[in-house]
């Protein structure tokens, strides 16, 4: 119990690294159903605060079926879980399906793919959206409104990240979900679908509307309290790659130092990736040059999955692109792209329209 209660403080002081390790080091001291569980959160608090390689083999110790899947045969579990989810849908639009009352393992399916997907959005993204999927399928199984809500909201993130035309998809799917937490009375929730929203904003190319939408989010958690810390590092991130967008520099100078120095503080390697290795670099590139850009950058490598090409090694193409280009060295950038356009081809990152 001491051990869990570790855990729990460790996490709601959005230090996962060391809440997960509090987490595994009570499951062999508990009953089967609750180790499997534990484990189960030291995966999410592991891939959630960014340390990738531990979180990865956490999970697939839990679900080594979809895990150990080559990706060609994930996109067609994707598309399956799709089809699955549409026609449960149908059926309990028409009345004839039952959702029978949750039950410990009913929901066991819901929270693992729950897990898994907002864990994996941003490494292995294509397993991520197919599990995703899986959990919308699950959650519409259960009369249980709350992980329908949450897995409704997850849902349109990945479609939002996925095509430009699925928005409209992905705002039914949020507008859904906030319905039923509010009439839950779970604010927090309602804050999640709010975030999932922005994400469809975002790779929209609505990036004023992203911001707005990822503020109101984060006073949202603010206000009502946020169950996980890294949600509301989620937020934050996008929320700073929409201020790259609109070009609001200034106001990314006032964010990113205190950001900075929690990232050291709480060895939050997902934060520090997305400020060192994604959209926020432009502002070292902008303010300081290509050098400092490009010491940022590296300094991340170390803590990429190795070997594996994932979508730290995505976002950390673009940024070397963008740097190359800002130096006027187009056909350097162009090298790096045709040096790695096979990894791409192989993680099947066209699929992701942002990506492209």
């Amino acid at each position: 119990e001491l051990a869990v209660a570790l855990g729990n403080a460790r996490a709601a002081d959005g230090r996962g690294a060391a809440a997960a390790r509090a987490y595994l080091d009570a499951a062999p001291e508990v009953d089967p159903a609750m180790a499997r569980d534990l484990r189960r959160r030291a995966a999410e608090e592991l891939l959630c605060a960014g340390r990738f390689a531990e979180g990865l083999e956490a999970l697939t110790e839990l679900a080594p079926g979809v895990m150990k899947m080559p990706l060609v045969a994930v996109l067609g579990v994707l598309l399956w879980e799709a089809a699955l989810a549409s026609v449960t849908a149908l059926l309990l639009t028409l009345g004839l399906r039952p959702r029978p009352a949750p039950s410990p393992a009913r929901v066991w399916p819901i929270d693992l793919t729950w897990t898994a997907s907002s864990g994996l959005g941003h490494t292995d993204t294509i397993r991520g959206a197919a599990l995703a999927t899986r959990q919308v399928r699950c959650a519409l199984g259960v009369d249980d409104s709350l992980r329908e809500s949450r897995a409704l909201s997850l849902q349109a993130g990945y479609l939002g990240a996925t095509s430009s035309l699925l928005t409209g998809v992905a705002g039914l799917l949020v507008s859904r979900a906030a319905r039923q937490a509010r009439e839950a009375t779970r604010p927090d929730l309602v804050a999640f679908a709010e975030g999932c929203l922005g994400y469809a904003h975002y790779f929209a190319g609505r990036w004023r509307d992203a911001c707005a939408t990822f503020e109101t989010c984060r006073v949202g958690y603010l206000t009502h309290g946020v169950p996980q810390p890294w949600l509301l590092d989620r937020i934050l991130a996008w929320k700073l790659a929409s201020l790259v967008q609109l070009g609001r520099l200034h106001e990314l100078g006032r964010l990113l130092p205190p950001l900075e120095e929690e990232c050291r503080d709480r060895g939050n390697w997902f934060l520090a990736n997305f400020l060192y290795a994604a959209e926020p670099n432009f502002y070292w590139l902008a303010t300081q040059g290509a050098a400092a850009a490009r010491e940022k950058l590296e300094a991340m490598r170390s803590t990429w999955i190795t070997p594996g090409y994932t979508l730290q090694n995505v976002l950390g193409l673009i940024v070397a692109m963008q740097i190359d280009l800002y130096e006027g060295a187009g056909l350097r950038a162009l090298a790096r792209l045709d040096e790695e356009r096979r990894d791409l081809r192989r993680g099947m990152f066209g699929v992701i329209e942002y990506a492209r």
